[in-house]
């Protein structure tokens, strides 16, 4: 009798046991099922189509207001946060001026910006900022990969260079502020810009060799350059300037009000320059407003206005119906059309303190006013879109946070309960072709998004979650437990949209499957032969 080695018995075992090894989601399409691998997954992270996710924050309120990519695809974001430690990443930490450092200072908000590389790495954590409030409220990113931030702060001593045109705050209130910092981090340049009463910048975009910036003010000295209306004209007004690419110098400035107040949004993108440098603006105006000769606004309405280089209006839109309409953000795409969105606040019935928002997405010609497309998203509740991009294939992704209980189509996830973030995409016709919800089991809020070169949305929100699942992050678990609020940011590769882990076509399998036993059948077969033989020879 021959004795077969002590691999072979090995190798046959395997053979044996092969079907246990392979993933449960390949077993099921051998067996013609679905069963272990549906489309809803317990969480987000579970899902090929998320290829990162990562809390960031410290141990109180952290709270996202911005994401931007770079030329490289790196990820910028803003926020403000009241923490004084970061335990997850607090070797990537440099702070910048009077910052909250220690608990025993009162809880004022600093400003922060993070950096993190396409695949996920945080590269730097900047807290910036004054003894007292500070706000960032938009970026940009030179070609360079210098950062530029603007916002606004009420902090007597917030970090301004030398250099800065406007070293100390004007007043008593808000002014706004110019901060520009380099690849790598360091400060390069930071000033105030402001008069003796309120000012904010709440937009900024880069055209050409020039930085244009918009806000709202109810500062009469507010510095006027070149304009075209050179003065102030109610209790609050818009205004746009353009500054050098250094940041240094204003080169034109113009004041845009009328009787009542108009702003532009403060939270949403609220600038957009063509590539002839016409700039457009999304806001809102009151009811005595008069700045478009438009007709009666009944409480609040939005407007989109287009200006050209010299400052004068080359179109504005009113939009306003019964309600209050809020001018949120506009994105100009590749084809020359802008997206707007306007938040619609709705009462439930007049004598109730109720009330819900809907969101109306717009789609128009920003040079002739003319109205494309229109889509009220509207629920049961309260929908608020606070973010929208366009997708290499000319898609709409919007970005919304709701208490609803929404269609979701090919989700990621399904609601969670109380308020989650809800992301949709609009084809070219408006139709619904993906919905999801993100989230946990507590309340998500004000979703950013912005899509890279590879087509990959970049999600950022704000959560009081404790139980979203982390992906390849650096911070896997919320700083502050169950009380503050931490940021969270997700990136999504659309191209695997739908797709299941070791998706594999079944008959492929078959074959594979198949060709491994036959391997194993020959060996089997073959090796006694051969072990014979040898055995005749040596004897």
């Amino acid at each position: 009798m021959i004795k077969r080695p002590f691999w072979t018995s090995i190798v046959v075992l395997i053979a044996l046991l092969t079907p246990t090894f392979i993933p449960s989601q390949v077993y099921a399409s051998m067996l013609g099922s679905n069963e272990t691998s549906p489309n809803v997954t317990d969480s987000i992270a579970d899902n090929q189509t998320v290829i990162f996710l990562s809390y960031i924050g410290g141990n109180e309120n952290d709270t996202i207001i911005k994401v931007k990519t770079g030329p490289d695809d790196s990820i910028y974001i803003i926020g403000t946060t009241e923490s004084y430690n970061f335990p997850f990443f607090k070797d990537k930490v440099k702070q910048i001026g009077d910052v909250r450092t220690s608990l025993g200072r009162f809880t004022y908000t600093d400003c922060f910006l993070a950096k993190i590389t396409q695949y996920g790495e945080l590269v730097f954590f900047i807290v910036f900022g004054g003894k007292y409030d500070d706000e960032p409220h938009d970026l940009t990113i030179t070609s360079n990969g210098d950062i530029i931030v603007v916002g606004a702060t009420i902090s007597v001593n917030f970090p301004t260079t030398s250099d800065a045109s406007q070293k100390f705050r004007s007043g008593w209130t808000w002014d706004g502020f110019v901060s520009r910092f380099s690849s790598t981090g360091e400060l390069l340049y930071s000033t105030y810009i402001g008069g003796y009463n309120n000012d904010m910048i709440t937009g900024i975009e880069l055209w050409q060799d020039e930085i244009i910036i918009t806000g709202w003010t109810n500062s009469p000295d507010f510095p006027m350059v070149f304009s075209p209306i050179n003065s102030f004209n109610a209790e609050m007004d818009v205004f746009l300037a353009r500054l050098t690419a250094d940041c240094r110098n204003i080169t034109f400035s113009m004041f845009l009000g009328s009787d009542g107040l108009e702003y532009p949004s403060l939270s949403g993108d609220c600038l957009e320059v063509d590539n002839l440098g016409n700039v457009m603006i999304i806001g809102t105006l009151t009811n005595k407003s008069t700045m478009f000769n438009n007709p009666p606004i009944q409480q609040n309405g939005s407007f989109v206005v287009i200006l050209n280089k010299e400052g004068n209006i080359v179109q504005s839109i009113i939009i306003d119906d019964e309600g209050n309409e809020f001018g949120e953000c506009i994105r100009l795409g590749d084809d020359g059309i802008l997206a707007a969105v306007v938040i619609q606040e709705l009462s439930f019935s007049f004598m109730s303190e109720m009330v819900r928002y809907n969101s109306l997405i717009i789609k128009l010609d920003p040079y002739s006013g003319r109205i494309i497309q229109n889509k009220t998203i509207m629920t049961d509740k309260s929908i608020i879109t606070t973010d929208i991009a366009t997708d290499v294939n000319g898609n709409l992704i919007v970005a919304t946070w709701t208490d609803s209980d929404l269609y979701v189509m090919n989700p990621l996830q399904n609601q969670m309960g109380g308020i989650d973030i809800y992301v949709m995409i609009l084809n070219d016709t408006f139709d619904r072709v993906f919905g999801t919800y993100f989230g946990g089991n507590d309340a998500e809020s004000t979703p950013r998004l912005v899509i890279d070169s590879k087509n990959r949305i970049i999600l950022a929100g704000t959560t009081n979650s404790i139980d979203i699942a982390t992906k390849n992050g650096f911070q896997c678990f919320k700083a502050d437990g169950d009380y503050d609020t931490d940021g969270v940011i997700v990136i999504m590769d659309l191209s695997l949209l739908g797709k299941e882990p070791f998706e594999i076509d079944a008959r492929n399998l078959l074959l594979v499957g198949l060709s491994i036993s036959l391997m194993i059948g020959i060996i089997l077969i073959v090796y006694p032969i051969i072990s014979k033989k040898r055995a005749i020879k040596n004897n």
